[in-house]
């Protein structure tokens, strides 16, 4: 036996449970990785100071410090410089006040005369 809905109850019907349409799904983007700032050659230089650094435990520049320089990834490699950054007093004695575009020519300078 099939139940017949009244004129009344279709109308609920239609109001409370709307058709279910489907919908088509949005294009993924694309990540894009953003070019490293420093080289190979400076990261290679910069890498071992940096792991030498004291480092909050439990934190992201902490698990980053552990990784090895011939396991970075380019997403790694484009941000060494902006975590190395944030412990450039351990790695050069009189950069407090630098800002991060000094702290990039400070090791790039620092690679070429080593």
């Amino acid at each position: 036996m099939t139940m017949q809905l009244t004129v009344e109850q279709a109308a609920w019907m239609d109001r409370m449970m709307p058709k279910a349409t489907a919908k088509p799904k949005a294009a993924k983007a694309e990540r894009t990785v953003p070019e490293p700032v420093l080289s190979d050659a400076e990261i290679a230089w910069l890498w071992p100071l940096f792991q030498k650094c004291s480092v909050q435990s439990f934190s992201f520049a902490r698990s980053f410090q552990k990784t090895a320089v011939e396991k970075l990834t380019p997403r790694g490699k484009a941000l060494v410089h902006s975590v190395a950054y944030k412990y450039r007093r351990q790695i050069f004695k009189d950069s407090a006040k630098w800002t991060e575009a000094e702290f990039v020519a400070a090791v790039k300078t620092a690679n070429v005369t080593n």
